[in-house]
């Protein structure tokens, strides 16, 4: 079989899968794919549970609960920007920040 530029093709690819004849011999083709799939799945679930922790230190002048009040919506942006992270907001006082 030929292309447009001439070049020929050979359905080669197509020729060269052997499947296994038994019964058993695919159910063994089966379990190894399953466990070579679930090995791949448990790094990316241990990365899931162990996410980077984004901690943002805010001068609360008016309150530490004001302060969250106004630094989490800033907060629950940068954290849907970062996937991964995870952001807390630290309100501290002026004693605080000198330390």
């Amino acid at each position: 079989m030929t292309n447009c530029m001439g070049v020929r093709r050979s359905n080669a690819f197509h020729s060269s899968i052997n499947l296994p004849s038994r019964p058993g011999s695919l159910f063994a083709v089966a379990c190894l794919a399953l466990v070579l799939v679930s090995s791949l799945l448990c790094p990316m679930q241990a990365a899931a549970e162990t996410q980077d922790v984004i901690k943002i230190g805010v001068l609360a002048y008016r309150g530490k609960d004001e302060a969250i009040k106004m630094w989490t919506a800033t907060a629950g942006y940068i954290q849907s920007n970062m996937q991964g992270s995870e952001v807390r907001i630290v309100p501290l006082s002026f004693d605080e920040v000198d330390n």
